[in-house]
């Protein structure tokens, strides 16, 4: 399985307020819901399939030797009237305040701060292999009756689980894999040796 990200608080702080920055200025101008999340859909494509593929480019947008101007010029010679204008802007004021290199935890925050405001509960299921469509409509109504709301289905393959379902609802993980019920056995393994262990030290100790 991939290696778990670290968490650091001070990108995750940075990463809120300009999320809810760009959250609040799509309300402004577009005022819709719907356009809101039109908004937040193109800046992760942008986010993850753009950007994420441009080392270059980023490097280019986040360096200070560049200036503002220049880093405005390459955004709209490279998205032109392909994005909208809130999201350009926002990028804009992304490279003004020297935090383009922060892009992906700003997007991954949006979403989750977009999710909240709407009732709707990311919910990751992680499999072996892909899921057949009937049991994944079965998986995901079971998750939505007993959440009481709306989910965000985000779907993930990892031969290493050897079977079985890996389900992450918010910060919350579910494992029914096989590799789970493993790794269960082999902790309570150790910790009944563990504890065999104190009982002879306990004992050794009484002695002396």
């Amino acid at each position: 399985m991939a290696a778990a990200v670290s968490y650091d608080p001070q990108v995750q702080q940075v990463a809120t307020v300009y999320a809810r920055g760009f959250l609040q200025a799509a309300q402004r101008e577009l005022g819709s819901e719907v356009a809101v999340w039109d908004a937040v859909e193109e800046l992760e494509v942008l986010a993850t399939q753009v950007f994420a593929h441009q080392p270059g480019m980023v490097a280019r947008l986040s360096s200070s030797r560049a200036s503002l101007a220049d880093k405005v010029a390459l955004l709209k010679k490279v998205l032109g009237d392909r994005v909208s204008s809130v999201v350009v802007r926002f990028l804009g004021v992304l490279c003004q305040h020297g935090r383009f290199d922060f892009l992906g935890p700003i997007v991954s925050q949006t979403r989750v701060l977009a999710n909240q405001a709407a009732g709707i509960v990311p919910v990751v299921i992680t499999s072996a292999v892909e899921l057949p469509a009937d049991v994944e409509e079965r998986v995901t109504q079971s998750l939505a009756a007993k959440l009481g709301g709306k989910i965000a289905l985000t779907k993930k393959i990892d031969p290493e689980l050897l079977g079985g379902l890996q389900v992450r609802v918010g910060d919350t993980v579910f494992d029914g894999s096989v590799q789970g019920k493993l790794e269960r056995v082999r902790r309570t393994a150790f910790e009944r040796a563990a504890e065999r262990i104190r009982a002879e030290f306990d004992r050794f100790v009484s002695v002396e």
